[in-house]
């Protein structure tokens, strides 16, 4: 299946991803990195961009941020959030969601579905607006969504985004393609064991091919939008990096907050003294171990890639996709600098595209030599 306008590869990194030693390729990775946030900021901007909460969750502290030392509580509220981005290509617009999460599809993973009626749940669980009423209140619908994308697929059930062939689940995005990395969709097939708690049961089974466009590297989405990989917290880990008026801003799973990116700047009890320890530059999530040395390094480059917080430059501007809330769970637990949701350009109702896409007997890929 072809994209309308196509999607641009970008080779900006493929040589740093390419060295064969880890710390090679992470100095090889900021540097590139760097290179690339450059260019992004001397181009042009993207045409909108919006995060609106949609979920709120409670987890341990210790998968979360791993060397935080809560003077109470061992379980901190995390806000999960979509990114609403609206880029120009080629003088037409397309309208793309980022991490669209269904929190009602996200309790089919096995870990949400056992801490689902815990205390800590109890007390701060919660469900914002659907993405439905979030999207009516600035005047568009479900079927103005051109694409959508996931940071990671956990917690994902791709059957109630995109639908199913027999017609047996409604798709919720009736007109958007999903955009994948190859690693991220084929990992769904036989997961790591270290992965599989947070994955959504046969999530892909039954979704129709032509709905689903593979990646097997970086993308260009249009004017001010990139689609980056960061494997390590997944094997198909990506990161959404928009290009606005106050510069260069990413959206991640690696990390739940800004200290995650700038530990040694953290005022959280505990971080900045082990990160000082472990001459840490960065402190990833811990649920999911198994690529842990890979996410270090896709944190280095994020790092690079963003712009700096101008109110606070020793913290990226690295929107996590679930945040660190300050909650009754954990008194006194924040993050340092609370980055919150992202609001950027003028939202426009997109002309709907008069065709469907036609199947195809493999799920297509963009090809990125």
């Amino acid at each position: 299946m072809s994209v309308d306008p196509p999607l641009t590869p970008l080779h900006d990194l493929d040589d740093a991803w390419a060295e064969p030693l880890p710390g090679a390729r992470a100095t090889a990775l900021r540097r590139a990195g760097a290179a690339l946030s450059e260019r992004i900021s001397s181009g042009p901007r993207v045409a909108c961009v919006r995060a609106f909460d949609v979920a709120r969750w409670a987890m341990p502290v210790g998968l979360a941020l791993p060397t935080a030392t809560p003077r109470l509580g061992r379980q901190i509220a995390l806000t999960h959030r979509t990114m609403l981005v609206q880029v120009l290509r080629g003088g037409a617009l397309r309208t793309l969601l980022f991490n669209p999460t269904d929190p009602l599809a996200a309790r089919r993973a096995p870990w949400f579905d056992s801490a689902r009626g815990s205390l800590a749940s109890r007390l701060v669980a919660r469900a914002h607006a659907p993405i439905e009423e979030a999207l009516g209140a600035l005047g568009l619908s479900v079927d103005d969504v051109d694409f959508v994308a996931f940071s990671t697929l956990h917690a994902q059930d791709l059957r109630t985004t995109l639908g199913t062939a027999d017609g047996g689940v409604l798709a919720r995005f009736r007109r958007a393609r999903l955009l994948v990395p190859r690693a991220e969709w084929e990992s769904l097939a036989a997961p790591h064991a270290l992965q599989r708690r947070w994955l959504v049961p046969d999530a892909r089974d039954g979704v129709p091919e032509e709905k689903v466009v593979l990646l097997d590297g970086d993308v260009s989405l249009g004017d001010g939008a990139l689609l980056v990989r960061t494997p390590g917290h997944t094997p198909g880990t990506q990161t959404l990096f928009v290009h606005t008026g106050s510069g260069v801003w990413g959206c991640s799973a690696n990390g739940v907050a800004a200290d995650s990116w700038s530990p040694l700047a953290s005022r959280i009890p505990g971080v900045r003294r082990a990160a000082r320890r472990a001459a840490a530059e960065v402190l990833p999530t811990a649920n999911t171990p198994d690529q842990l040395g890979a996410q270090i390094t896709s944190m280095l480059l994020e790092r690079a890639i963003a712009s700096r917080v101008r109110a606070a430059p020793a913290f990226a501007q690295l929107l996590p996709s679930s945040e660190l809330t300050p909650s009754v769970l954990a008194p006194g637990l924040r993050p340092t600098w609370w980055l919150g949701g992202l609001e950027a350009g003028v939202v426009s109702r997109p002309a709907r595209a008069s065709k469907r896409s036609t199947g195809r007997a493999s799920p297509p890929a963009v090809q990125l030599p």
